[in-house]
């Protein structure tokens, strides 16, 4: 039986960091009860939320069962997405800590004589 997942992004890892560290020991109570509860049929029923009462928050923290973080590494992910490549060069402006600006300089880029 296949479940139903809630996909969180975020921002920057801080803001991960301070949710993961809410949610994982809600999801440790959680498998704990699912251990005993197991012989319940309906334990994973989407429809066990809607009767009686619609969506509180405890009812659907009480369905979270697994947390799972990320499956590319934050700065993997964030090249990727910026498009951010290794052996190129690249004029970065900063706000503070915060890149303001990322600029490809393909001029400086030293190519190989080719023989």
């Amino acid at each position: 039986k296949q479940g139903k997942f809630l996909k969180l992004s975020f921002a920057n890892v801080a803001d991960l960091q301070e949710v993961k560290f809410e949610i994982a020991p809600i999801i440790e109570e959680n498998k704990k009860e699912r251990e005993t509860e197991e012989a319940y049929e309906g334990w994973h029923n989407a429809d066990a939320l809607v009767a009686g009462g619609g969506h509180s928050d405890k009812k659907i923290m009480s369905k979270m069962v697994d947390i799972r973080e990320f499956d590319v590494m934050y700065h993997i992910r964030s090249m990727i997405d910026m498009e951010i490549r290794c052996s190129q060069w690249y004029e970065v402006k900063l706000d503070g800590k915060l890149i303001k600006n990322l600029e490809k300089k393909p001029e400086k880029l030293d190519l190989a004589d080719l023989k």
